[in-house]
């Protein structure tokens, strides 16, 4: 897949390359890596490419389309510089859907799969891969130098809790309560921080994502709740 960097990281050494890129089996997505192995996710290739267009007053109302995945300090650096970041669920069926209802120019996950108008929404790894390498010859720059002007990601941490019971019913009520503790535990807490929790589409887990700027709250948060989830589940 996309995020299996290692064949890469070797192959930017070897070639003393200045930019590499990783896709997953169909080449909807895609990871970029610079000469020092920073890693380009989806969220940082949101902001970059965004804040390109906003400059150019090619994105409509500065206006970009992520999901509930995307880092908070990617979120918080957007707003900073006047944008507007709209979370959906996760998937880029949601996303196209509010690309579409909003008549936005670019949207896409953490994941690396970028949907741009640039692009038809197409959802082609290549083609993004190619509009990040172009932006680096245009302006003149290496990737690392490119990255080291994006923004600081809060530490994450994604937990999956396997679930004995897959029927649907269960499911639903067990994300409920535990985004009801979620909302009362946030609320406790002055520190820059987010939770959520979701069930998978594709297997049975519960999915956790915890995000702190302080890496040792987001730490034990991510113990704290993981356990609630547990507890839950037995009770």
């Amino acid at each position: 897949g996309s995020t299996c960097l290692d064949p890469l990281k070797k192959a930017i050494k070897e070639f003393n390359a200045e930019i590499g890129f990783s896709f997953d089996g169909d080449a909807d997505r895609v990871i970029g890596i610079d000469s020092e192995e920073n890693i380009l996710d989806g969220d940082h290739i949101l902001f970059l490419w965004g804040r390109e267009l906003m400059r150019c007053k090619k994105l409509k109302n500065n206006l970009l389309i992520s999901t509930e995945m995307a880092n908070l300090g990617f979120e918080n650096a957007w707003n900073e510089i006047g944008g507007v970041l709209i979370r959906t669920s996760v998937g880029d069926k949601f996303i196209h859907e509010e690309i579409i209802k909003r008549k936005a120019d670019l949207g896409g996950e953490q994941s690396g799969h970028i949907l741009s108008k640039i692009n038809n929404f197409s959802g082609d790894g290549i083609l993004t891969a190619i509009q990040i390498a172009k932006y680096c010859k245009d302006k003149n720059i290496v990737l690392k130098e490119w990255l080291e002007s994006s923004f600081k990601a809060f530490p994450q941490k994604l937990t999956n809790i396997k679930l004995s019971n897959n029927d649907q019913v269960f499911k639903n009520l067990l994300e409920k309560n535990i985004n009801q503790y979620i909302q009362e535990k946030i609320e406790k807490i002055s520190e820059p921080c987010r939770i959520f929790a979701r069930n998978s589409g594709t297997e049975p887990v519960l999915r956790i994502l915890v995000e702190a700027k302080n890496k040792n709250l987001m730490e034990d948060l991510s113990i704290q709740i993981s356990k609630s989830v547990e507890d839950l589940i037995r009770n």
